[in-house]
């Protein structure tokens, strides 16, 4: 027993591991990763193992963490810059309607209402 305790504990690590691997690669080209596809091709991984990692470990699909991610960044330089939202869509590689469609679901104001809320906070 303790040897398959050992083994599931091993290959456990091993996809945390390669799981890192992935988002790492995502954080760093999440502007030119528009599909699965993409994403096989730039990690290496077959599909059906980053999709069963992502499942396992993250609780999504490889491509809702890939959306999440893209609007965390757009947040970030909702904040953090003074582009306007269509530059910060085009940065982060999404179409307008749909950033903005996703600031206000995820945050319940439009883009531009989460950056003045953002910086009142700030100067407060």
């Amino acid at each position: 027993m303790g040897n398959k305790n050992q083994n599931g504990e091993a290959l456990q690590l091993t996809e945390q591991q390669d799981l890192e691997m992935i988002l790492a690669i995502i954080h760093e080209n999440f502007r030119n990763i528009t599909n699965v596809g993409a994403l096989i091709r730039v990690t290496g991984f077959a599909e059906t193992d980053c999709t069963r990692l992502f499942r396992t470990y993250m609780k999504m699909t490889p491509m809702e963490y890939m959306r999440r991610y893209r609007i965390k960044i757009a947040c970030q330089l909702l904040m953090n810059t003074n582009l306007s939202v269509t530059e910060i869509s085009e940065q982060c590689n999404m179409n307008l309607s749909y950033l903005c469609k996703k600031v206000r679901e995820i945050t319940g104001f439009s883009p531009l209402e989460y950056r003045r809320n953002h910086w009142r906070k700030q100067n407060e």
